[in-house]
C-alpha cells in the first residue's frame, strides 16, 4: 500500500470477470495483465500482489452494513504525566456507523461506491463528540485494449487524529480527487500518469473554526509520471518522477502576533522493484531522491534519500511474517508543525488460527525529526514513538464479524514534559446485510 500525503489511497483494483482466452490473442492478454498490475500499483511503490491485480469474481449489488464499537483509552489526549499541564485522563468512546456499499460491473467498466454516517460519543470529553460521514465513488475504466484508467472522488468527515498530544483538533474534513491513466504500449511495459488533489480542514469542538487550528489546513496536489516494467515472472521494476505542492490557506501561528507560511514544493525521483523470491517469500523496495523547499521556512527544507523496504514470508498457508523499514516525510496534525521526517519499522505476524479466527500482532516503533524550531521552543525536536497492538478477529457468521484490539503506545521527546504512555482496548461488532 501507499500512503500518499494527506490520505491513504487503497490501490486494489478489486475483482473482475476473466474473459475467455479464446477471445483474445496472447499479446492482448499480456497487455491487459500488465495494465491491471500497473494500475493497481501506486506508481513507483511496491504493493501486495493480491492488491495489484483483478481477481476472478466480484460481488455485485448493494450491501448495507452496520457496526458498533467501544474503546476505553487510559490517556485519550496523549498527555504527559509530568509538568504543570493537564494530567492524563481516561475516557470511553462509543462509535456507531451505518452505510451501504455498491459494486457493479457494466461491460468492462467497474463502478464502486460507499456511503456511510458515523457517530462518536465520549463519556468524559463530551466536547469531542463528532457526527461524521464518508462518500467514496470509484470508477475502474477500460478505455481500450491498451489503456486503463482509475478515477476516484472521496470525502470524509470524522474525528481528527491525535498524533503528538499538542493539538486540540476535534474534526478533520478531507476531500480527495484521483485520476490515473496507464498505457500498455508493450506487452511488458506501461507508462503511468497520475494527478491527485487532497484538501484537509481541521475544526475544534462543536464544529467551530479555531484560529489556532486553521494553520493545519492544507491543500496538496501530487503529479506522477513514470514507466513500469512487468515481466512474465510477476516481479516488476518502476521509475517515477513526482512533484508535490503543499498550500496552507492560513498562516501558522508561532507566537503572539507571529505567524509563518508552511507552503512548500517537493520533487522526487523514485526507483522501485518487487521480487518474488520464491513461492513463499517476496521482497519489495523503493528508493527516492527527495528535494523539498518551503516559501518562508528554509530551516525546514529537506534534501536526501528516502526509502521503503518490505519483506513477506509465508512458511505455511495459515501464517505470514512481514517486516518493513522506511524513511519518509509524513504529515503531522500538530499545532506547531505540518510535517516530519520519519524513520519507521514495522514487524507483523498474521495467523489464521482457524478458518473463522484470525490473529495479528504488530510492533511499530518510529522516530520523527522536526527540522528547525517548532514554534514553541528554540531547540530542534525529535520524537520517538512506539505502538504495539494485538488484533483478534472472529467471524461469527459470514455476515457477522467481531473484532478485539489491544493497543499500547508511548512517546519519548526531546521536549520537556511531553513524554506520554497509554493503553487502549477496543471491541467492534459489524454486520453486513
Amino acid at each position: 500500500m501507499k500512503f500518499w500525503p494527506g490520505i491513504c489511497v487503497h490501490t486494489s483494483m478489486g475483482n473482475s470477470p476473466k474473459p475467455s482466452q479464446s477471445s483474445r490473442s496472447p499479446s492482448t492478454a499480456a497487455r491487459c495483465a500488465l495494465l491491471r498490475a500497473a494500475l493497481g500499483t501506486a506508481l513507483g511503490l511496491p504493493v501486495c500482489t493480491a492488491h495489484a491485480a483483478f481477481a476472478d469474481t466480484i460481488n455485485p449489488g448493494i450491501s448495507p452494513f452496520a457496526s458498533i464499537g467501544l474503546t476505553h483509552d487510559s490517556n485519550l489526549l496523549n498527555r504527559s504525566s509530568s509538568g504543570s499541564g493537564p494530567q492524563p485522563q481516561s475516557d470511553t468512546v462509543t462509535r456507531t456507523e451505518l452505510g451501504a456499499a455498491l459494486d457493479t460491473l457494466i461491460s468492462r467498466q467497474r463502478i464502486r461506491a460507499k456511503v456511510s454516517v458515523n457517530q462518536n460519543r465520549h463519556q468524559q470529553f463530551s466536547d469531542r463528540d463528532v457526527d461524521g460521514e464518508s462518500h467514496d465513488l470509484r470508477w475502474d475504466a477500460a478505455l481500450g485494449e491498451t489503456v486503463q484508467g482509475q478515477f476516484e472522488l472521496l470525502r470524509e468527515r470524522d474525528q481528527a487524529p491525535i498524533q503528538t498530544g499538542q493539538t486540540s483538533a476535534v474534526e478533520r474534513i478531507q476531500n480527495a480527487r484521483l485520476a490515473k491513466l496507464v498505457w500498455g504500449f508493450h506487452p511488458e511495459y506501461a507508462v503511468t500518469a497520475q494527478i491527485q488533489n487532497t484538501d484537509s480542514q481541521f475544526l475544534g469542538s462543536n464544529s467551530r473554526v479555531d484560529p489556532a487550528l486553521t494553520g493545519l489546513d492544507r491543500n496538496e496536489q501530487l503529479r506522477t509520471i513514470g514507466l513500469t516494467y512487468l515481466p512474465a515472472t510477476g516481479s516488476q521494476l518502476g521509475l517515477a518522477f513526482k512533484t508535490l505542492e503543499g498550500q496552507f490557506p492560513s498562516r501558522q501561528i508561532t507566537g503572539p502576533g507571529q505567524s509563518v507560511s508552511n507552503n512548500f514544493q517537493q520533487r522526487e525521483v523514485e526507483l522501485s522493484s518487487i521480487w518474488n523470491a520464491s513461492d513463499i517469500s517476496r521482497l519489495s523496495a523503493a528508493v527516492s531522491q527527495v528535494e523539498r523547499h518551503h516559501d518562508e521556512l528554509p530551516i525546514r527544507d529537506y534534501q536526501g534519500v528516502n526509502y521503503q523496504l518490505e519483506a513477506q514470508f509465508r512458511p505455511t498457508a495459515k501464517t505470514q511474517f512481514i517486516a518493513a523499514f522506511a524513511r519518509q516525510i509524513i504529515g503531522v496534525s500538530d499545532v506547531s508543525n505540518s510535517d516530519a521526517l520519519a524513520r519507521q519499522v514495522s514487524l507483523s505476524v498474521n495467523w489464521a488460527i482457524t478458518s473463522a479466527l484470525l490473529l495479528n500482532v504488530t510492533h511499530r516503533p518510529q522516530t520523527l525529526f522536526f527540522n528547525g524550531t517548532d514554534g514553541f521552543s528554540s531547540q530542534a525536536r525529535t520524537d520517538r514513538l512506539r505502538d504495539n497492538s494485538i488484533r483478534l478477529q472472529y467471524n461469527l457468521t459470514p455476515k457477522l464479524q467481531l473484532l478485539g484490539i489491544a493497543q499500547q503506545r508511548r512517546r519519548q521527546s526531546t521536549q520537556v514534559n511531553t513524554d506520554y504512555s497509554a493503553q487502549a482496548f477496543s471491541l467492534y461488532l459489524k454486520y453486513v446485510f
